[in-house]
């Protein structure tokens, strides 16, 4: 959801500077659209952390208990 954010911000950002701004108001969309771009960045490098560490194989969370442990705290 914060890929899609950062993508959509992008975009608007992107969309803005192509109208008519003043030159402090370009500087900031451009601010803006650096900060924007470093986020989504960092969320595909961390997003590939978490494939390459988890890999494609789905997580089995019970089968860590050992046998007859109860699934709450009693």
């Amino acid at each position: 959801m914060r890929m899609f954010i950062c993508q959509k911000n992008i975009e608007n950002y992107l969309r803005l500077l192509q109208s008519e701004l003043s030159e402090s108001q370009r500087m900031q969309i451009e601010a803006l659209l650096a900060a924007e771009q470093k986020n989504l960045e960092a969320l595909q490098h961390a997003r590939a952390r978490t494939k390459l560490t988890l890999g494609d194989a789905p997580v089995n969370f019970a089968a860590a208990r050992p046998t007859g442990a109860p699934r709450r705290a009693p």
